[in-house]
């Protein structure tokens, strides 16, 4: 075979005399040529000149440390494998050690067992990259179920193939429906492993007391047999555990972890085992594993482990020439699953498909190719085939989806969150930024930030996030629940303070949103008797945050009660900085941006459509939201020019105009409210005005500096063009 290395030479260097001699003993007696030199300056020099395979170098030695010893060694020698011998408690050196192109690291002190595998697999390693290249996967390829799209999928499969080939602990990276798991499946089948053990924990599944005896075993029988069950590790031991969800698991098993990894045993009692575990560790996160460093969630040392061979998922939306050919895989998938000869995407079902942003990724897809192949009557699958969810989204103007325009109010900013230093509060802070790219991730950093909580003034901060990002985002409606009254059993919540009142305002809101009416009943109580008696803001508070949860979650029909129970009790006479109108704001506006897209289909929900539209507008001239009444406006605007009702949409759209010119708001405001006037007047029949309004478009556009504002309103503009029969064209001054 090529690149075979019949006789494995390795070096021990290290000024510990009695440790060198006993390496290169034991690793002679395993068949491997070694030698020991306790000098590193004269190592060196035999190192350059003479051929060695692995060498196992200690970190601290007088004359010259394992750091520069290193660095020359991979000027010359860059092939060669070194695995660091370091204490324990120096996370800074491994950190540099993997930086200067370590194979791998072991911490005094560690069995013999430990550093005969670390060497055989940096042999192994050494093998595999002396051997041929690999040869990137020509697309088409399908391997043990892995479909190669592009040149992102041949990419991946290439890492795996080469981890495959060596590597004992593995992080595989990215968002929710990636197809982290299928892949922790490929890198298991494509290893020199046993292909039946294949072990995998969910550890966000596992609650924190059952995660030692999932993983080691239980210490008492628990069935009629008499013997204790296995521990993951062991069930695993010749073949690959996964761990999915590696944030979840406790730290003090972690760190347990961590010494199993190190040592290849189990050393701490009661679950000691002497006997060395042959185990493959693939760990599998949605999140970003450094910010679970600095959020506490993960071991320094554990990530420094992990991150030695870590293979990175981008989301779907990031790589749109894969979405075609991997939806045409598994339309062909499908079809032979059902006995069927579907053959293609009609172009308008091709359009969607690529325009759509798949926030589910690979598995979203996979699910709605299913959907369509279902639901299509040919061997050609059409636009109408695909599931609402990829329909009813268009990437431009609020007259086609007016959701995408009026976004409602923004995630609370970091600064927002006050100017306390407290380790909750930078916490939340994190969670904020880190919300936008991964709201499980950062739902999961906030609920582990619930036992650091010391004062009620991090409640609310606390609370206000995980609701956010749980049940709004998530749907997580039990986790968030379980979440939030974790929070509120903290002893130092309780009282009358206006945190506890908010928190059980969250409670119930949560409750109502997962249909838990008497656990809401009695969370409003709670939260009425928690503060101030103000019964009306409690409930519409409660009663309009279950409907935007729900409205988010594609709820619209049972959003919609809850909506307008919020509104039925409301009196008036609210000031502008009450948290219950801002609510109400967002509320109403996302449940009218439901409605408005319901319409094309449902003509019976015009009267709800309406009402609920100008409920928004109302609501947000009372926050003095000028941007939000703006857009509020603007809708209703398109809703009349839906209805066919020009004079209604023309009223509107002048209010929008209003609104800009008082206000003095951004230029991309303005071009908003001139394409609404120029749709009003188009569905009046007023051709001339529409033409002027749409001349008066293209001159606010050269305006705009801001580039995401001009992409979005460069697109709405042709489309106003196209209505209008006029040819599209840049506009003259318009930025590219």
């Amino acid at each position: 075979m090529a690149g075979e290395l019949p006789s494995p030479r390795v070096m021990v260097v290290d000024d510990d005399m009695p440790l060198g001699e006993l390496l290169e003993e034991f690793l002679g007696a395993a068949g491997l040529e070694t030698v020991y030199r306790p000098d590193p300056v004269k190592a060196l020099a035999e190192a350059l000149t003479g051929v060695f395979d692995v060498i196992i170098l200690d970190w601290m030695m007088p004359g010259m440390d394992g750091l520069s010893f290193l660095k020359r060694l991979k000027e010359k020698a860059p092939t060669v494998e070194v695995v660091i011998l370091t204490a324990s408690g120096e996370p800074h050196r491994i950190v540099r050690a993997i930086s200067m192109r370590a194979c791998d690291y072991i911490v005094k002190p560690a069995s013999l067992q430990k550093v005969l595998a670390t060497v055989k697999t940096a042999i192994t390693r050494r093998v595999a990259n002396l051997a041929t290249p690999l040869v990137r996967p020509p697309v088409g390829t399908i391997e043990h179920g892995f479909f190669v799209a592009g040149e992102e999928t041949a990419r991946l499969l290439t890492e795996v193939r080469k981890i495959a080939r060596y590597g004992t602990c593995t992080a595989l990276l990215g968002p929710p429906g990636s197809g982290r798991r299928h892949l922790a499946r490929l890198l298991h089948l494509m290893s020199n492993r046993d292909a039946d053990r294949l072990v995998l924990l969910d550890l966000a599944r596992i609650p924190p007391r059952e995660a030692v005896e999932q993983l080691l075993g239980h210490l008492v029988p628990t069935d009629s047999t008499g013997a204790p069950p296995i521990g993951a590790f062991k069930r695993a031991v010749g073949g690959t555990l996964v761990l999915a969800g590696i944030e979840h698991l406790p730290i003090d098993l972690q760190q347990k972890m961590l010494t199993l990894l190190e040592s290849g045993q189990i050393l701490e009692p009661p679950y000691m085992d002497e006997h060395f575990l042959d185990v493959k560790i693939i760990a599998t996160s949605s999140g970003n594993l450094t910010a679970f460093v600095d959020g506490g969630l993960l071991l320094e040392e554990l990530y420094h482990r992990l991150s030695m061979d870590q293979v990175l998922i981008r989301p779907l939306v990031d790589r749109p020439e894969e979405v075609l050919p991997m939806a045409q895989h598994f339309l062909e998938e499908a079809s032979r699953k059902a006995g069927r000869s579907l053959s293609t995407f009609a172009p308008g079902a091709e359009r969607l498909l690529t325009q759509y942003p798949w926030p589910g990724n690979v598995l979203e897809l996979q699910a709605a190719v299913a959907s369509a192949a279902r639901a299509a009557e040919g061997a050609v699958v059409t636009a109408a085939d695909l599931p609402q969810s990829v329909r009813g989204y268009q990437r431009h103007g609020a007259y086609q989806a007016a959701a995408e325009l009026v976004k409602g109010l923004e995630a609370p900013s970091p600064a927002r969150t006050g100017g306390s230093d407290s380790d909750v509060e930078r916490t939340v802070q994190l969670c904020w930024e880190q919300h936008e790219r991964d709201p499980a991730a950062a739902f999961d950093l906030a609920r582990h930030a619930i036992h650091q909580v010391t004062r009620g003034s991090e409640v609310s901060l606390l609370g206000q996030f995980l609701f956010h990002a749980g049940c709004e985002h998530l749907g997580e409606w039990e986790r968030t629940l379980a979440a939030l009254r974790e929070l509120q059993a903290l002893g130092c919540l309780s009282g009358r303070g206006r945190e506890n009142k908010e928190l059980w305002r969250f409670v119930a809101a949560a409750c109502l949103a997962a249909g838990l009416t008497q656990q809401a009943s009695k969370a409003e109580r709670e939260a009425m008797a928690a503060g101030e008696p103000d019964p009306v803001a409690d409930q519409m508070m409660i009663h309009a945050a279950a409907s935007l949860a729900l409205v988010r979650q594609g709820r619209l029909e049972e959003a919609l009660p809850l909506l307008e129970r919020a509104l039925s009790i409301d009196r008036g006479g609210w000031t502008a900085g009450h948290p219950a109108v801002r609510l109400l704001a967002e509320s109403t506006g996302a449940v009218a941006d439901a409605l408005f897209k319901k319409l094309e289909r449902d003509p019976t929900v015009r009267q709800a459509l309406i009402k609920t539209a100008t409920a928004s507008s109302r609501y947000h001239r009372v926050c003095r939201d000028w941007i939000g009444t703006r857009r509020a406006e603007y809708r209703l605007a398109a809703i009349h020019c839906r209805l066919g009702d020009g004079k209604s949409a023309l009223s509107h759209a002048l209010e929008s105009f209003l609104m800009c010119n008082e206000n003095n708001l951004p230029p991309e405001e303005f071009f908003f409210a001139h394409e609404a006037i120029a749709r009003a007047h188009l569905a009046a029949g007023n051709l001339d005005a529409a033409q002027k309004e749409c001349e008066t478009c293209a001159l606010v556009l050269s305006l705009i500096e801001d580039e995401k504002a001009l992409a979005d309103c460069a697109p709405v503009l042709e489309q106003l063009r196209l209505c209008l029969g006029d040819t599209p064209s840049t506009p003259s001054g318009a930025a590219a």
